[in-house]
């Protein structure tokens, strides 16, 4: 899989330990995008993109973020070799 590397996996990138940590006690208030599951009038059950908003301490936040480059590094480079 794209993004997993000995020298340039997402574990290591530079951040504060005390961030990493969740220890400074802020708040971070971001966004994305998650498939949610809704019910229609006719009963039936679909899936719906739905933009999140999320607050959350900066460990739960980091953590989401690794999880989320390592599939956009793989999106990243196949929407450049698609844009040549």
């Amino acid at each position: 899989m794209f993004g997993i590397c000995e020298d340039y996996d997402v574990d290591n990138l530079a951040l504060c330990p005390n961030e990493e940590e969740g220890t400074l006690g802020a708040v971070v208030f971001w966004k994305h995008f998650s498939m949610e599951k809704v019910v229609t009038k006719k009963g039936e059950e679909k899936k719906k993109l739905k933009l999140m908003h999320m607050e959350t301490n900066s460990k739960e936040f980091i953590f989401a973020l690794k999880l989320k480059l390592q599939y956009f590094v793989r999106h990243n480079f196949i929407a450049r070799l698609q844009d040549q």
